[in-house]
């Protein structure tokens, strides 16, 4: 075999090797970041159809509300009153193997343009919430 043909071979042989390799890290890059997903994520439904019968309607409602996804709920908050108008939980058979520490603290939900903080229930007569085993640090998504 003449030398150019052989070197012709060779370097289509060390191009077909190299495709096959970035290939495979392609793909193994894609598979490590499909298994690092939760597994709810690559099926995941539009917000409406994680509420049994849907979104609330809003037509009666006074003011606008947006909804707000969150890690096992929604909240359609209202930004005029600063507060959610509705909540919808999503209830599954997942068992928790640990509960959350409460915060002393609530986190300000940036999502919204009202800003409510911790600071804006102080003396004000109102409850910050019911005292349960969930921060508001696990749901923002």
């Amino acid at each position: 075999m003449p030398p150019r043909k052989r070197n012709i071979i060779v370097v289509l042989a060390a191009f077909l090797l190299v495709a096959a390799l970035v290939t495979a890290v392609i793909w193994a890059l894609i598979s490590e970041q499909r298994r690092s997903l939760p597994s709810s994520a690559s099926r995941e439904s539009p917000p409406e159809l994680r509420i049994y019968g849907g979104l609330p309607r809003t037509d009666d409602y006074p003011h606008p509300v947006i909804v707000l996804t969150n890690i096992g709920y929604l909240a359609g908050y209202c930004e005029q009153r600063r507060n959610p108008a509705w909540v919808g939980f999503s209830i599954s058979s997942i068992t928790i193997a640990q509960t959350a520490k409460r915060l002393s603290t609530f986190l300000t939900d940036t999502r919204t343009t009202s800003r409510v903080s911790h600071p804006d229930y102080t003396n004000s007569g109102y409850d910050r919430g019911q005292k349960n085993r969930w921060s508001s640090a696990n749901f923002f998504v």
